[in-house]
Protein backbone atom coordinates (compact mmCIF):
# COMPACT_ATOMS: atom_id res chain seq x y z
CA UNK A 1 0.00 0.00 0.00
CA UNK A 2 1.27 3.29 -0.97
CA UNK A 3 1.75 6.32 1.69
CA UNK A 4 -1.65 7.71 0.92
CA UNK A 5 -2.98 4.70 1.32
CA UNK A 6 -1.49 3.98 4.82
CA UNK A 7 -2.17 7.09 5.85
CA UNK A 8 -6.40 7.01 5.05
CA UNK A 9 -6.61 3.91 6.59
CA UNK A 10 -5.32 5.20 9.47
CA UNK A 11 -8.56 7.78 9.19
CA UNK A 12 -6.24 10.89 7.68
CA UNK A 13 -7.54 13.91 5.89
CA UNK A 14 -5.34 14.37 3.24
CA UNK A 15 -3.87 17.91 2.25
CA UNK A 16 -4.35 18.35 -2.00
CA UNK A 17 -0.18 17.61 -1.67
CA UNK A 18 -1.30 14.15 -0.39
CA UNK A 19 0.24 15.21 2.98
CA UNK A 20 -1.94 14.77 6.19
CA UNK A 21 -3.70 17.67 7.79
CA UNK A 22 -4.47 15.26 11.00
CA UNK A 23 -5.54 11.96 12.08
CA UNK A 24 -9.19 12.52 13.06
CA UNK A 25 -8.05 13.81 16.91
CA UNK A 26 -6.06 16.46 16.86
CA UNK A 27 -6.26 17.05 20.48
CA UNK A 28 -5.07 14.14 20.81
CA UNK A 29 -2.16 14.62 18.44
CA UNK A 30 -1.63 17.73 19.96
CA UNK A 31 -1.56 15.88 23.66
CA UNK A 32 0.59 13.00 22.53
CA UNK A 33 3.83 15.02 21.64
CA UNK A 34 4.22 16.52 25.37
CA UNK A 35 3.77 12.25 26.59
CA UNK A 36 5.28 10.42 23.86
CA UNK A 37 5.52 11.91 20.54
CA UNK A 38 4.15 11.87 16.65
CA UNK A 39 5.17 11.57 13.49
CA UNK A 40 4.62 13.70 10.76
CA UNK A 41 5.21 13.75 6.90
CA UNK A 42 7.52 16.84 5.90
CA UNK A 43 8.09 15.90 1.98
CA UNK A 44 7.60 19.79 1.25
CA UNK A 45 10.99 20.77 2.95
CA UNK A 46 14.26 20.81 0.69
CA UNK A 47 16.69 18.40 0.65
CA UNK A 48 19.68 18.50 -0.96
CA UNK A 49 23.36 17.01 -1.23
CA UNK A 50 26.32 19.22 -1.93
CA UNK A 51 29.58 17.32 -2.55
CA UNK A 52 33.11 19.01 -3.39
CA UNK A 53 36.46 18.88 -1.51
CA UNK A 54 35.95 22.34 0.28
CA UNK A 55 32.14 22.60 0.72
CA UNK A 56 32.02 23.67 4.01
CA UNK A 57 34.68 26.21 3.41
CA UNK A 58 32.31 27.24 0.05
CA UNK A 59 28.98 26.89 2.25
CA UNK A 60 30.55 28.94 4.91
CA UNK A 61 31.56 32.06 2.49
CA UNK A 62 27.59 32.72 1.94
CA UNK A 63 26.25 31.44 5.21
CA UNK A 64 25.59 33.58 8.57
CA UNK A 65 26.72 30.96 10.64
CA UNK A 66 29.91 29.22 11.08
CA UNK A 67 30.42 26.03 9.26
CA UNK A 68 33.93 25.19 8.76
CA UNK A 69 34.13 23.53 11.95
CA UNK A 70 31.36 20.71 12.05
CA UNK A 71 32.68 17.59 12.12
CA UNK A 72 31.55 14.67 10.06
CA UNK A 73 27.99 13.29 11.36
CA UNK A 74 26.91 16.54 13.21
CA UNK A 75 25.65 19.79 11.76
CA UNK A 76 24.30 23.29 12.59
CA UNK A 77 21.44 26.04 11.42
CA UNK A 78 22.51 28.67 9.26
CA UNK A 79 20.50 31.64 7.38
CA UNK A 80 21.14 32.97 3.98
CA UNK A 81 20.60 36.70 3.80
CA UNK A 82 20.64 39.67 1.46
CA UNK A 83 22.95 42.50 0.83
CA UNK A 84 20.96 44.57 3.89
CA UNK A 85 20.78 41.62 6.20
CA UNK A 86 17.18 40.38 5.58
CA UNK A 87 16.50 36.90 5.63
CA UNK A 88 16.71 34.63 2.30
CA UNK A 89 16.59 31.21 3.58
CA UNK A 90 16.51 29.59 6.73
CA UNK A 91 18.62 25.71 6.62
CA UNK A 92 19.92 22.85 8.09
CA UNK A 93 23.31 21.90 7.40
CA UNK A 94 24.45 18.40 8.17
CA UNK A 95 27.88 16.88 7.07
CA UNK A 96 27.98 13.44 6.26
CA UNK A 97 31.78 13.30 5.73
CA UNK A 98 34.63 15.90 4.93
CA UNK A 99 33.22 15.94 1.01
CA UNK A 100 29.36 15.51 1.48
CA UNK A 101 27.25 17.53 3.35
CA UNK A 102 22.87 17.57 3.60
CA UNK A 103 21.32 20.72 3.22
CA UNK A 104 17.30 20.82 4.73
CA UNK A 105 15.40 23.51 3.96
CA UNK A 106 12.17 25.20 5.17
CA UNK A 107 8.92 24.17 3.86
CA UNK A 108 8.81 24.74 0.01
CA UNK A 109 12.20 26.58 -0.16
CA UNK A 110 14.10 23.30 -1.42
CA UNK A 111 14.19 24.81 -5.35
CA UNK A 112 14.65 28.60 -4.27
CA UNK A 113 17.57 28.01 -2.37
CA UNK A 114 19.06 25.29 -4.65
CA UNK A 115 18.86 28.29 -7.13
CA UNK A 116 20.69 31.00 -4.35
CA UNK A 117 23.21 28.29 -3.99
CA UNK A 118 23.96 27.44 -7.55
CA UNK A 119 24.43 31.19 -8.07
CA UNK A 120 26.97 31.13 -5.68
CA UNK A 121 29.45 28.35 -7.27
CA UNK A 122 31.98 29.40 -9.37
CA UNK A 123 34.14 27.45 -12.15
CA UNK A 124 37.07 27.32 -9.03
CA UNK A 125 34.79 25.66 -6.61
CA UNK A 126 33.90 22.36 -8.42
CA UNK A 127 30.58 21.65 -6.05
CA UNK A 128 27.96 19.52 -6.94
CA UNK A 129 24.52 20.09 -5.84
CA UNK A 130 21.57 17.00 -6.22
CA UNK A 131 18.32 17.71 -5.47
CA UNK A 132 17.68 15.17 -3.23
CA UNK A 133 13.89 15.17 -2.82
CA UNK A 134 12.80 12.85 -5.51
CA UNK A 135 15.42 10.25 -3.85
CA UNK A 136 14.52 10.48 -0.37
CA UNK A 137 11.13 10.91 1.53
CA UNK A 138 11.13 12.86 4.53
CA UNK A 139 9.38 12.26 8.01
CA UNK A 140 9.78 14.32 10.84
CA UNK A 141 9.42 13.38 14.82
CA UNK A 142 8.89 15.09 17.62
CA UNK A 143 8.13 14.53 21.19
CA UNK A 144 8.91 13.43 24.74
CA UNK A 145 9.82 9.59 23.40
CA UNK A 146 11.10 11.05 20.63
CA UNK A 147 15.14 9.18 21.63
CA UNK A 148 13.44 6.22 22.61
CA UNK A 149 12.23 5.72 19.63
CA UNK A 150 15.15 5.83 17.89
CA UNK A 151 16.57 3.66 19.80
CA UNK A 152 14.33 1.26 19.60
CA UNK A 153 13.89 1.16 15.37
CA UNK A 154 17.13 2.12 14.58
CA UNK A 155 18.77 -1.61 14.88
CA UNK A 156 21.27 -1.45 12.50
CA UNK A 157 24.39 1.28 12.39
CA UNK A 158 27.20 0.80 10.09
CA UNK A 159 28.69 -2.19 8.43
CA UNK A 160 30.56 -3.35 11.99
CA UNK A 161 28.02 -2.38 14.19
CA UNK A 162 25.09 -4.42 14.11
CA UNK A 163 23.53 -4.46 17.34
CA UNK A 164 21.94 -1.37 18.89
CA UNK A 165 22.78 -2.14 22.26
CA UNK A 166 26.30 -1.28 20.72
CA UNK A 167 25.16 2.42 20.41
CA UNK A 168 26.97 3.51 23.82
CA UNK A 169 29.69 1.68 23.03
CA UNK A 170 33.96 3.42 22.60
CA UNK A 171 33.46 2.16 18.81
CA UNK A 172 29.88 3.67 18.34
CA UNK A 173 30.74 7.57 18.68
CA UNK A 174 29.22 8.91 15.56
CA UNK A 175 26.03 6.74 16.66
CA UNK A 176 25.55 8.27 19.97
CA UNK A 177 22.46 10.52 20.54
CA UNK A 178 24.08 13.51 21.86
CA UNK A 179 23.93 16.48 21.10
CA UNK A 180 21.39 18.59 19.33
CA UNK A 181 22.55 18.20 15.42
CA UNK A 182 24.32 15.49 15.71
CA UNK A 183 23.46 12.57 12.64
CA UNK A 184 22.94 8.45 12.72
CA UNK A 185 22.82 6.56 9.50
CA UNK A 186 21.49 3.35 9.87
CA UNK A 187 18.49 1.29 8.94
CA UNK A 188 14.98 0.71 9.72
CA UNK A 189 12.83 -2.44 8.73
CA UNK A 190 15.38 -3.19 6.53
CA UNK A 191 15.59 0.44 4.65
CA UNK A 192 18.61 2.29 4.97
CA UNK A 193 17.90 5.56 6.98
CA UNK A 194 20.13 9.06 7.98
CA UNK A 195 18.40 10.46 11.15
CA UNK A 196 18.83 13.95 12.01
CA UNK A 197 18.44 15.66 15.36
CA UNK A 198 17.68 19.47 15.37
CA UNK A 199 16.33 22.00 17.55
CA UNK A 200 12.99 20.67 19.33
CA UNK A 201 9.92 21.82 19.52
CA UNK A 202 9.20 19.61 22.72
CA UNK A 203 11.47 16.90 24.08
CA UNK A 204 13.55 15.93 21.26
CA UNK A 205 13.18 16.38 17.57
CA UNK A 206 14.28 13.72 14.28
CA UNK A 207 14.29 14.06 10.76
CA UNK A 208 14.86 10.78 8.69
CA UNK A 209 15.37 10.44 5.14
CA UNK A 210 14.45 7.19 3.51
CA UNK A 211 14.21 5.98 0.08
CA UNK A 212 11.05 7.29 -1.62
CA UNK A 213 10.05 3.43 -2.58
CA UNK A 214 10.33 2.21 1.41
CA UNK A 215 8.87 5.02 2.74
CA UNK A 216 5.11 3.18 3.54
CA UNK A 217 7.41 0.53 5.15
CA UNK A 218 9.27 2.66 7.34
CA UNK A 219 6.00 4.55 8.22
CA UNK A 220 4.63 1.72 9.00
CA UNK A 221 7.24 0.48 11.34
CA UNK A 222 7.84 3.80 13.00
CA UNK A 223 3.87 3.60 14.09
CA UNK A 224 4.11 -0.26 15.04
CA UNK A 225 7.18 0.16 17.35
CA UNK A 226 5.75 3.89 18.51
CA UNK A 227 2.88 2.47 19.79
CA UNK A 228 4.02 1.18 23.20
CA UNK A 229 5.98 4.59 23.92
CA UNK A 230 2.75 6.81 23.12
CA UNK A 231 3.71 7.77 19.46
CA UNK A 232 1.05 8.46 16.96
CA UNK A 233 0.84 9.75 13.61
CA UNK A 234 0.21 13.48 13.06
CA UNK A 235 -0.34 16.24 10.24
CA UNK A 236 0.55 19.77 9.76
CA UNK A 237 -2.67 21.66 11.57
CA UNK A 238 -0.94 19.79 15.15
CA UNK A 239 2.74 20.89 13.89
CA UNK A 240 1.84 24.18 13.13
CA UNK A 241 0.09 24.78 16.70
CA UNK A 242 3.30 22.98 18.29
CA UNK A 243 5.23 25.49 16.29
CA UNK A 244 3.91 28.72 17.39
CA UNK A 245 3.62 27.56 20.89
CA UNK A 246 7.25 26.69 21.27
CA UNK A 247 7.60 30.14 19.05
CA UNK A 248 9.75 28.41 16.24
CA UNK A 249 9.83 31.34 13.60
CA UNK A 250 8.48 29.62 10.31
CA UNK A 251 9.19 30.79 6.44
CA UNK A 252 6.40 33.24 5.07
CA UNK A 253 5.84 34.25 8.58
CA UNK A 254 8.86 35.42 10.32
CA UNK A 255 11.53 33.89 7.97
CA UNK A 256 11.22 36.43 4.95
CA UNK A 257 13.18 39.29 4.03
CA UNK A 258 11.21 41.96 6.22
CA UNK A 259 12.93 40.58 9.37
CA UNK A 260 17.10 40.15 10.05
CA UNK A 261 18.33 37.33 12.02
CA UNK A 262 18.96 39.02 15.34
CA UNK A 263 15.70 40.42 15.59
CA UNK A 264 13.77 36.89 15.75
CA UNK A 265 16.38 35.88 18.33
CA UNK A 266 18.52 33.61 15.88
CA UNK A 267 21.12 34.91 17.36
CA UNK A 268 22.80 31.22 17.29
CA UNK A 269 22.64 30.92 14.14
CA UNK A 270 25.14 33.95 13.32
CA UNK A 271 28.83 33.97 13.65
CA UNK A 272 30.13 37.15 14.85
CA UNK A 273 33.82 35.77 14.44
CA UNK A 274 34.19 34.22 10.73
CA UNK A 275 35.20 36.09 7.39
CA UNK A 276 32.92 38.31 4.91
CA UNK A 277 29.39 37.03 3.83
CA UNK A 278 26.69 38.69 2.42
CA UNK A 279 24.64 40.80 4.89
CA UNK A 280 27.68 40.03 7.73
CA UNK A 281 29.07 44.18 8.21
CA UNK A 282 25.14 44.67 9.28
CA UNK A 283 24.73 42.14 11.26
CA UNK A 284 28.56 43.04 13.10
CA UNK A 285 27.61 46.34 13.34
CA UNK A 286 24.29 46.09 15.14
CA UNK A 287 25.72 43.08 17.58
CA UNK A 288 28.78 45.90 18.24
CA UNK A 289 26.15 48.49 18.77
CA UNK A 290 23.86 46.26 20.72
CA UNK A 291 20.85 48.01 18.86
CA UNK A 292 17.83 46.58 17.63
CA UNK A 293 14.84 48.50 15.67
CA UNK A 294 12.38 45.30 17.41
CA UNK A 295 12.24 42.36 18.92
CA UNK A 296 10.45 38.95 18.48
CA UNK A 297 7.83 38.12 21.43
CA UNK A 298 5.57 35.69 22.82
CA UNK A 299 2.13 37.37 23.36
CA UNK A 300 -1.07 36.28 25.31
CA UNK A 301 -3.71 37.12 23.53
CA UNK A 302 -7.07 38.07 24.92
CA UNK A 303 -8.99 37.13 22.28
CA UNK A 304 -7.80 35.76 18.87
CA UNK A 305 -6.53 37.85 15.85
CA UNK A 306 -4.91 36.18 12.92
CA UNK A 307 -1.54 37.25 11.52
CA UNK A 308 -0.58 40.46 10.36
CA UNK A 309 -2.68 42.35 12.98
CA UNK A 310 -1.20 45.42 14.21
CA UNK A 311 -0.68 46.05 17.94
CA UNK A 312 -0.46 49.56 19.29
CA UNK A 313 0.56 50.75 22.48
CA UNK A 314 -0.16 54.17 24.06
CA UNK A 315 -1.88 54.96 20.64
CA UNK A 316 0.90 54.50 18.67
CA UNK A 317 1.87 51.62 16.02
CA UNK A 318 4.33 49.30 17.61
CA UNK A 319 4.45 46.15 15.97
CA UNK A 320 2.26 43.20 14.52
CA UNK A 321 1.12 39.58 15.02
CA UNK A 322 3.32 37.48 12.61
CA UNK A 323 2.06 33.70 14.00
CA UNK A 324 -1.29 32.99 15.60
CA UNK A 325 -3.35 29.51 16.46
CA UNK A 326 -6.18 28.57 18.49
CA UNK A 327 -4.32 24.92 19.20
CA UNK A 328 -6.94 22.00 19.98
CA UNK A 329 -6.51 22.45 23.56
CA UNK A 330 -8.45 25.50 23.19
CA UNK A 331 -5.35 27.75 24.19
CA UNK A 332 -4.60 30.71 21.83
CA UNK A 333 -0.63 30.42 21.26
CA UNK A 334 0.48 33.76 19.38
CA UNK A 335 4.28 35.59 18.78
CA UNK A 336 4.66 39.08 17.16
CA UNK A 337 7.56 41.57 16.72
CA UNK A 338 7.32 44.61 18.55
CA UNK A 339 9.49 47.79 18.40
CA UNK A 340 12.43 46.90 21.21
CA UNK A 341 12.10 50.56 22.66
CA UNK A 342 9.05 49.56 24.55
CA UNK A 343 9.32 45.41 24.58
CA UNK A 344 9.33 44.28 27.97
CA UNK A 345 8.00 40.96 29.87
CA UNK A 346 4.11 42.12 31.19
CA UNK A 347 4.00 45.03 28.61
CA UNK A 348 0.15 45.29 27.79
CA UNK A 349 -0.41 46.27 23.68
CA UNK A 350 -3.68 46.28 22.05
CA UNK A 351 -4.57 44.42 18.92
CA UNK A 352 -6.16 45.62 15.60
CA UNK A 353 -6.73 49.30 16.64
CA UNK A 354 -5.00 51.66 19.73
CA UNK A 355 -8.02 51.06 21.76
CA UNK A 356 -8.18 47.25 20.54
CA UNK A 357 -8.63 44.22 22.52
CA UNK A 358 -5.77 43.54 24.96
CA UNK A 359 -2.58 41.39 24.33
CA UNK A 360 0.18 40.66 26.92
CA UNK A 361 4.37 40.24 26.00
CA UNK A 362 5.01 37.62 27.79
CA UNK A 363 8.87 36.90 27.00
CA UNK A 364 11.18 37.26 24.14
CA UNK A 365 12.03 34.34 22.00
CA UNK A 366 14.86 32.66 20.38
CA UNK A 367 17.94 33.48 21.47
CA UNK A 368 18.43 36.89 22.58
CA UNK A 369 21.55 37.64 24.34
CA UNK A 370 21.11 41.60 24.47
CA UNK A 371 17.88 43.42 24.79
CA UNK A 372 17.87 47.23 25.14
Amino acid sequence: MNLSGLYISKGALLAPDNIPLHFGDTLGEYQAVYTGGIVLDRRHEGRILASGVQILAWLDNIATNKLVDITPMTGKPTLFTNATARILDRAMVYALDSERVVILTEPNRGDALTAYLRENIFYQDKITLTDWQPVYHQFSLHGTQADALIHTVLQKYSHSQQRSSELEGNNTEKNTINGVYNVLEGSIADSPVYAFRQKPLVGSSWILLVPTESAGMVWKTLIDAGRSLGIIPSGGLVYNALRIASGRPNVGRELTTEYIPLELGLWDEVSFSKGCYTGQEILARMESRNKLARVLMRLKLSQFAEADTALFYQGKRVGQITSSVVAPDGVIHAMGVVKTSMAGTGVVVNIGTPDGASATLTDYLGVQPRIT
